[in-house]
């Protein structure tokens, strides 16, 4: 009865905190499985920044490599915390002034923030649009649109 005892605790203790690599994902339930040596986790929700009045989405991705953190050990009640960065997918930078967000088309946002200059990079068949009320800026590689009900320039 004791060593049964020792064994429980063991796994419990072992697995409070994993690394493994998303391996499914349900991304209208938010819920992904994550794959962690021969284990695959039941469907849990992942961690974001914001999931309440104010709300960000950015789904992790298969193949991605994340922590599980499974309170009392029971990988079933666990949340995945996104993310880890691998050889097979690096770092986008290494400026610690830079905040970078970079797409799997490679479509890149980069803030300087000791430069304090915004870069938006969209690829050559994108388009970039700006909208606040009915008015608008939507540029592509051939064209540049405005749309507003009064246009001032070099005021």
């Amino acid at each position: 009865m004791e060593s049964f005892s020792f064994s429980e605790i063991d796994r419990k203790l072992a697995n409070l905190i994993r690394v493994g690599t998303v391996k499914e994902a349900d991304y209208k339930k938010a819920r992904v499985r994550i794959q962690i040596g021969k284990i695959l986790t039941d469907w849990l929700p992942w961690v974001t920044s914001r999931a309440g009045q104010d709300r960000n989405w950015s789904a992790p991705s298969i193949g991605e490599q994340v922590v599980l953190l499974s309170p009392s050990g029971e990988m079933a009640q666990g949340v995945v915390i996104p993310a880890i960065y691998q050889n097979k997918h690096p770092a986008p930078s290494d400026k610690e002034t830079d905040a970078t967000l970079v797409f799997q088309d490679g479509s890149k946002v980069l803030y300087d923030k000791e430069k304090h200059h915004l870069t938006v990079s969209v690829v050559t068949d994108g388009t970039l649009t700006l909208k606040i009320g009915e008015s608008s800026f939507e540029m592509s590689k051939d064209s540049i649109k405005l749309k507003a009900k009064r246009i001032d320039l070099n005021e």
